[in-house]
């Protein structure tokens, strides 16, 4: 396989699209486990043969400045691509003991979450980084969500209306719908830092969007040597904290 940006970019996006088809097979009653595995599979080759030619173009090619940036969020979002992978089996697990049209905000946060991974995706494609900063807001709604299926199986639970494994497989689904919203917020986090420079990670002040959209303008305004220099500051940062995560 050629080592090169644009072969890592049309795998990452490949593989972004089997992890679309994998949450949509796990709520799919019709699909079988079989098939959702299988598309798990390819998932996790993808993660193999994405984190080799990641290693291999950061060693052969020495890359620097966007394309630096762009093959050290790559590693992240292979991992996240995956985790989604892994979280969609879970949910298929779950919902064999779960009537789901008993609960209307599993669906709700079904159609939520799904949006978000699609929109980090397409932000990732086309460099988006007001598409990625919506994604990021959208995950307050999610958690939202899941708090309000906690409720709903604690209130059901006082009135004897659900049995208690259901109610246990109900709180696990949302918990995996929750997780992979975290994870298309994680990729749309490298989007910015991909395009930017800019590490937003657990920073809750400048995740709001003026501040993320100022931060870009300023960013942009800067003479290229001062870019730079803050382009290898966040670099190094972003590095030391995949390493710690």
């Amino acid at each position: 396989m050629e080592i090169s940006i644009d072969s890592l970019k049309q795998n990452i996006v490949k593989m972004g699209m089997l992890a679309e088809k994998a949450i949509q097979l796990a709520f799919d009653k019709s699909a079988k486990s079989s098939q959702l595995y299988e598309i798990e599979d390819q998932i996790n080759s993808f993660h193999r043969v994405n984190d080799d030619l990641c290693l291999k173009y950061m060693a052969l090619k020495h890359p620097m400045g966007p394309d630096l940036r762009f093959a050290i969020a790559c590693v992240k979002i292979n991992g996240d691509l995956e985790r989604i992978g892994d979280q969609a089996i879970n949910i298929k697990r779950a919902l064999t003991m779960v009537q789901e049209a008993k609960f209307p905000q599993i669906h709700t946060m079904k159609e939520e979450v799904g949006r978000m991974v699609k929109e980090c995706l397409d932000s990732f494609i086309h460099r988006d980084t007001k598409m990625a900063t919506s994604v990021i807001h959208n995950d307050r709604v999610v958690n939202d969500l899941q708090r309000s299926v906690i409720k709903m199986f604690l209130k059901k639970g006082q009135k004897e209306e659900i049995e208690l494994e259901e109610g246990f497989q109900v709180t696990k689904i949302a918990k995996c719908l929750e997780r992979i919203g975290d994870l298309a917020t994680n990729i749309s986090e490298d989007v910015i830092f991909i395009v930017s420079g800019s590490d937003i990670r657990h920073n809750p002040e400048i995740k709001k969007t003026s501040q993320i959209d100022e931060k870009l303008r300023l960013i942009q305004q800067l003479p290229s040597d001062q870019n730079q220099k803050i382009d290898m500051e966040n670099i190094t940062k972003f590095l030391k904290k995949t390493t710690e995560n």
